[in-house]
């Protein structure tokens, strides 16, 4: 999935938008979404971004790992990952 049209301003550069690819696949990987998931992919995407814009992270682990963070949390308070239950 390409990421550039979800990011909606000039603050990430072609390794920027590698690093998130990178965490994506994992997280990805991780939760074993299939390439129909769309939803549930962008929603994904999404959060990505936003941990790359919030924090200023552009490490892939970090990202990565920040991100399935932050779904374990949603996970334990009984949320799911989709479009709905994730702000932006």
């Amino acid at each position: 999935m390409d990421i550039a049209p979800f990011s909606q301003d000039g603050d990430f550069g072609p390794d920027d938008f590698k690093a998130m690819s990178i965490a994506l696949d994992e997280v990805y990987g991780k939760l074993n979404l299939a390439h129909d998931q769309q939803e549930e992919r962008e929603a994904l995407l999404k959060r990505i971004i936003a941990h790359a814009r919030d924090y200023g992270e552009r490490n892939p682990a970090a990202l990565r790992d920040g991100l399935l963070r932050e779904l374990a949390v949603r996970a334990w308070r009984g949320m799911s990952y989709s479009e709905s239950a994730l702000p932006r």
